[in-house]
């Protein structure tokens, strides 16, 4: 899990790495100074740093096209794509001791 995590950080995966972080930190990895701490704290601060100026994770996207790709006409692309990023961003950030988001202010 933790080259896959490297993988996603690096590609900018952000919903694959958001995935693997809240399962690593479910495992019970937390930042420190082993090598996967280390990697689990620089993929939470990556994490942290994506959040959106309206606090949502993840990126927008057209939502006819996505449709069309999928084939599937009434595909909610908010929830299929955005909600679901922003759960997974988030509930990997509340892994973290004294985890989570300041979603009181501005990203």
């Amino acid at each position: 899990a933790a080259a896959l995590l490297k993988v996603c950080v690096r590609r900018d995966a952000l919903d694959a790495a958001c995935e693997l972080l809240a399962n690593l930190g479910q495992l019970g990895a937390r930042a420190g100074g082993d090598a996967l701490g280390e990697l689990y704290r620089q993929a939470a601060d990556y994490v942290a740093s994506r959040r959106n100026a309206d606090g949502s994770f993840g990126e927008t996207h057209d939502a006819a096209r996505v449709r069309a790709a999928k084939g599937i006409p009434a595909y909610d692309v908010e929830v299929g794509g955005t909600l679901h990023t922003t759960f997974v961003c988030l509930w990997a950030l509340a892994q973290r001791p004294g985890g989570g988001v300041d979603v009181s202010r501005p990203a």
